[in-house]
C-alpha cells in the first residue's frame, strides 16, 4: 500500500463510521418519538451526531489529498530498507489495536506493523480492559514476517519469525530502558512532548537514536502527501538491524492505541 491508497482507504473508513454515527441516531429519534414522545431525550444523540460530522470532515480531508496524488506521478527513487534509510513517514491505520504503515521518502511502503490478534470485538473495548488482553504485534517488510513483538507490562520481547528471541526491553527502570540480547547490550532514555508531537529516545550521551515528531514532513517530500502533520520517523545512521528492531518495539508500545 502507497501513500496514496492509504489516504483512499482512510476515506471509506471515515465515510462508513460518519454513516453509522448518523443512522444509529436518526432511528433512536424515530423509535422514541413514537413509543417515548419525550424531547429531551434527543439530547442523547447530540454526542453521535458531533462524531459523525468529525469523521465526514476527515473524509473529505482524505478524499482531498488521494484525489491530490492522484494528480501527480510517484517515482521510486529511494531504494533502502527500513533498516538502510533514516528518515520514514509514517502513517497509522484505524484498528482496534496499532497498525502503522512505513513509508521511504517517495511514499512507497517499506514496513509495517499491526496486531497479529487483531479482532472486531475489541473494537468496543476500553483501553484498561484491552490493555489485559496479551498482545503480539508482527513487523512486516510486504507480506514477509520479519519480527515478533510481545509487549508485557514491564518487559517486551522481541523474535524473529521462527519465534526464536532476538533480544528483550526491560522496562522496569524509572528513567532508563535496558535492551538485552546475547550479542548486544545498551539503555536509552526517552523523551515525550506532552501530546506524543515529538517522542524521542536518547543514549547515554545524550545524542538522538530514534524519534517520532509531527509537523517535520521536509518541504521535498509534499510531492506525495499535502499534508504537513504526517508524522515522520527518524533514525541514527548506521544503527544495526537488531538496534532497529528493538526501537520498533519502542515504537509500537508508545503508540499502541493510536487511531483506535
Amino acid at each position: 500500500m502507497n501513500i496514496q491508497q492509504y489516504y483512499r482507504q482512510a476515506a471509506n473508513i471515515s465515510l462508513n463510521a460518519s454513516l453509522v454515527s448518523i443512522y444509529l441516531p436518526v432511528l433512536f429519534i424515530i423509535v422514541t418519538s413514537i413509543f417515548i414522545p419525550n424531547r429531551e431525550i434527543v439530547i442523547l444523540t447530540v454526542p453521535f451526531l458531533l462524531y459523525s460530522l468529525i469523521c465526514f470532515h476527515s473524509f473529505q480531508l482524505n478524499k482531498e489529498r488521494y484525489l491530490d496524488l492522484e494528480k501527480k506521478v510517484l517515482v521510486n527513487h529511494h531504494s533502502e530498507t527500513l533498516f538502510e534509510g533514516v528518515h520514514f513517514p509514517i502513517t497509522f491505520v484505524p484498528s482496534p489495536s496499532l497498525h502503522l504503515l512505513i513509508y521511504n521518502p517517495d511514499g512507497v511502503q517499506v514496513g509495517e506493523i499491526k496486531d497479529l490478534n487483531s479482532k472486531k470485538y475489541r473494537w468496543f473495548l476500553p483501553y484498561f480492559l484491552d490493555k489485559l488482553i496479551p498482545i503480539s504485534y508482527g513487523f512486516f517488510e510486504g507480506e514477509r514476517l520479519v519480527a515478533i513483538i510481545n509487549i508485557k507490562k514491564y518487559k517486551i520481547d522481541i523474535l524473529n519469525d521462527n519465534k526464536e528471541m532476538i533480544g528483550w526491553l526491560d522496562l522496569n527502570g524509572k528513567e532508563a530502558i535496558s535492551y538485552v540480547s546475547p550479542t548486544h547490550t545498551f539503555i536509552v532514555h526517552q523523551l515525550a512532548s506532552p501530546l506524543f508531537t515529538d517522542v524521542k529516545f536518547l543514549s547515554k550521551e545524550q545524542s538522538v537514536m530514534c524519534r517520532v515528531r509531527k509537523g517535520w514532513l521536509p518541504r521535498e517530500w509534499n510531492k506525495f502527501s499535502n499534508d504537513p502533520n504526517v508524522p515522520v520517523l527518524s533514525f541514527k545512521k548506521h544503527q544495526s538491524k537488531e538496534e532497529r528492531l528493538a526501537f520498533l518495539a519502542l515504537i509500537t508500545k508508545c503508540f499502541r492505541y493510536s487511531n483506535h
